[in-house]
């Protein structure tokens, strides 16, 4: 009969070890699945973007501000590029953080949430600054020429 304690205690053991190691596994298993699917996203594109909201409060004054931002997209046509980026002040001109995607025939591309305004801009070719060849609309800017977007 020692024997069979002994067998019974063991197999308590081994079902409890299943019990909370199961859960675990299945755990881990869906944490690696998640960081894979976010494994080819920027997360330059993910930051966060502040805008003012103002609470309604029931009683109208006057116009209410805008708050909404609009997707505008910047597109440039460049086959040989390696690499593409879009600098401007709604970036601080840092060219590492808007990296353009690729498309078909050379098509780069990149859609940004902006408010309304005048936005500056360049483009970002192979580590050379271009202007946009397809918005003749030019300022100056910190000694340099940039292209001028217009978000209404």
């Amino acid at each position: 009969m020692d024997g069979r304690k002994k067998l019974a205690f063991w197999a308590a053991a081994a079902a409890a070890a299943l019990i909370v190691c199961a859960p675990s596994a299945f755990f881990l298993d869906a944490l690696g699945r998640y960081r894979r699917a976010f494994s080819g996203i920027d997360p330059a594109v993910l930051r966060p973007v502040k805008v003012r909201f103002v609470p309604h409060r029931g009683v109208r004054r006057g116009p209410e501000p805008r708050t909404a931002l609009d997707f505008v997209e910047f597109s440039l046509r460049k086959p040989k590029a390696k690499r593409v980026a879009l600098i401007g002040d709604f970036n601080g001109w840092k060219d590492s953080a808007l990296p353009m995607m690729r498309g078909e025939g050379g098509l780069w591309q990149i859609a940004l949430p902006l408010p309304s305004g005048r936005h500056l801009y360049l483009f970002v070719v192979d580590g050379q600054p271009e202007l946009d060849s397809a918005n003749p609309e030019v300022a100056e800017t910190g000694g340099r020429r940039a292209s001028v977007r217009v978000v209404r």
